[in-house]
């Protein structure tokens, strides 16, 4: 994929830049990915990523944070917006119940 500027690279967590720097990435790929922003402005990006071709799964108003599958391509657009504080590749991860005390 093409080069980023410095203030859109610095938005990417880690995850993020190392898919971004895959040579053999289609813009149409779809990746599920984490906006941060301020809480008051995660309705108007989910507005805004669905008109870049993104799916909201996940809206997060408490704490600044929409959860989407978007196509690669629209990582940059989303990216340069001023709203947006970071972009994180989406992880898997699970809770394990714990028995007894702490």
């Amino acid at each position: 994929m093409d080069d980023l500027n410095d203030l859109i690279a610095s938005k990417f967590d880690a995850p993020l830049m190392a898919m971004w720097s895959a040579p053999d990435l289609e813009p149409s790929a779809r990746i599920p990915i984490v906006v941060r922003s301020d809480s008051s402005h995660v309705s108007e990006l989910a507005s805004f990523v669905t008109t870049l071709g993104a799916t909201v799964r996940h809206r997060i108003g408490t704490f600044g944070m929409l959860a989407a599958w978007v196509p690669i391509g629209a990582i940059v657009p989303i990216a340069r917006d001023p709203r947006v504080r970071a972009i994180e590749l989406e992880q898997e991860f699970g809770i394990t119940p714990t028995s007894g005390t702490p």
